[in-house]
C-alpha cells in the first residue's frame, strides 16, 4: 500500500578492545568516602553479603589498640582517609558482540495529507560487554556476587588479614584515628579498576514520531510533530559467573519508562508561535536500585523501607518561542524556556550524569539572524 510502508533490518556487530582497555598501565587513585560492603554498617545491605564476607575471611569484630587501650569492636572499618587504588588495563578482555533488530513501519494515509506516523520497535543484546568500573563498584560486585567469590571481581581485591584494605593506612576505633602499618597497607593497592567483560546488555523500546501539518489559509499553517519513547526492558546481566543473574536498569535514574516530546507551531504570516512540551517519567531515587525498593526474578526487595518513596516524580518542562520574519534576510526571536520553573527533585541538581532534569530553571533569551 502507498499509505503504509514496512520496514526491518538486522545488524550484528563485534567491538575489540582497545589497547588502552588491554594494556594501561597501573595509575594510582583513592577511594574517598569508601564504604566497606563487609562492615556491620553495610553487611545487610545485600542478601548475599554476609556469606560471601564470611568466605572472603574478613571478620566481624576489629580490635586495635587507641593511646594504650586495646579495645575489640564490631567490625565497621571505616577508613579515617582515602583508601589507595589503582586503575589500570585488562589484558584478559575478550571482543563484545551485538545484536540489534528493529521492526516498524511509516504510515502517510493519501485521506490525511500533511500527516505522517513512524513507528519502531528495537531489541539490542550486547554479549561480553566491555565496560570499565571504578575500585568501588568491583568491590561491591566481588562480595555481592550470586556464586560465592570466586569470581573475576573479588580476584582484584585485596585485604590485609584483620580485614581492613590493602591501601588502607588507617581506620576509626574507639572514636580515634588508628594508623595502619601493616605492610599490606602501606605498599599494595586496595583494588584495581579496569575494564570487565560483563555477560550481557538488553533492551528493548518503542519508538513513535507522529507529524502533523495544515494550511490554515494562503498565509497561515499549523503543525504539530510528537515524539514518544517507552522502553520495554533494559537489564544489565553483570555477573560473569551467574549469566542469568538480571540486575533491572529501566526506572532507575537515566532510564524512565516513560519520554516524549510535543512541539506545536502556528504561522500566521511574518509571525511564528511555537511550544514545545517535553515529559521525562518517574525515575528511582539517585543512588538506589530498582531492587532496593521492589523484588524481581524471585528475589526479595533489598531494603523497601530504606526511604519513604522509591521514585521522583514525572517532570513536565514547557517551552515558548516567537519569531519575527521582518523581512527575507532578518529574523528576529525572544523565548523562555521552562517557562513554569519546573525544578529538579530535591536531592539533585540536575547535573548529574543521566538525570534527564532540567538544572537552569526558567531562561529567557533573545536575538536575531540575518543572512548577507
Amino acid at each position: 500500500s502507498r499509505d503504509i510502508k514496512f520496514r526491518g533490518s538486522y545488524q550484528r556487530s563485534v567491538r575489540a578492545p582497545s589497547l588502552g582497555d588491554l594494556f594501561s598501565a597501573p595509575s594510582q587513585t583513592f577511594l574517598n568516602n569508601f564504604a566497606d560492603p563487609c562492615a556491620v554498617q553495610n553487611i545487610n545491605h545485600h542478601p548475599k553479603r554476609v556469606k560471601n564476607c564470611a568466605a572472603a575471611g574478613v571478620p566481624t569484630t576489629q580490635t586495635f589498640t587507641v593511646n594504650g587501650v586495646t579495645t575489640t569492636e564490631p567490625f565497621t572499618n571505616r577508613p579515617g582517609g582515602g583508601v589507595s587504588a589503582a586503575n589500570r588495563g585488562n589484558p584478559a578482555l575478550q571482543e563484545e558482540t551485538s545484536d540489534s533488530w528493529t521492526f516498524g513501519f511509516v504510515a502517510t494515509p493519501q485521506i490525511l495529507p500533511g500527516f505522517s506516523l513512524s513507528v519502531d520497535y528495537y531489541k539490542i543484546k550486547i554479549k561480553d560487554v566491555l565496560f570499565t568500573l571504578g575500585g568501588a563498584t568491583v568491590i561491591n560486585l566481588c562480595y555481592d556476587s550470586t556464586t560465592g567469590i570466586d569470581n573475576v571481581f573479588c580476584k582484584v581485591v585485596t585485604r590485609a588479614a584483620n580485614g581492613t584494605f590493602a591501601g588502607q593506612t588507617s581506620v576509626q576505633q574507639a572514636g580515634a584515628i588508628v594508623t595502619l602499618t601493616d605492610p599490606v597497607n602501606i605498599n599494595q593497592f586496595a583494588v584495581f579498576g579496569q575494564p570487565f567483560n560483563y555477560a550481557k546488555l538488553q533492551t528493548s523500546g518503542i519508538d513513535v514520531d507522529l507529524n502533523y501539518e495544515h494550511s490554515l489559509g494562503s498565509d497561515a499553517k499549523l503543525s504539530f510533530r510528537g515524539v514518544f519513547s517507552y522502553l520495554i526492558n533494559r537489564d544489565s546481566y553483570n555477573d560473569v559467573t551467574d549469566p542469568t543473574f538480571r540486575d533491572r536498569i529501566k526506572s532507575e535514574l537515566g532510564d524512565p519508562e516513560w519520554r516524549f516530546q510535543l512541539s506545536t507551531a502556528l504561522e500566521v504570516g511574518a509571525f511564528k508561535l511555537s511550544h514545545r512540551l517535553q515529559y521525562v517519567g518517574k525515575q528511582i531515587l539517585n543512588g538506589k536500585e530498582y531492587e532496593t525498593f521492589f523484588g524481581i526474578d524471585g528475589r526479595a526487595p533489598l531494603d523497601p523501607d530504606t526511604t519513604p518513596f522509591a521514585y521522583y516524580p514525572a517532570k513536565f518542562y514547557n517551552d515558548f518561542r516567537l519569531e519575527i520574519s521582518a523581512t527575507e534576510r532578518f529574523k528576529f526571536y525572544v523565548g523562555v524556556d521552562n517557562a513554569f520553573d519546573t525544578r529538579p527533585p530535591y536531592d539533585l541538581l540536575g547535573t548529574e550524569g543521566g538525570s534527564l532534569y532540567d538544572p537552569t530553571g526558567r531562561f529567557f533569551y533573545s536575538g536575531f539572524r540575518a543572512r548577507f
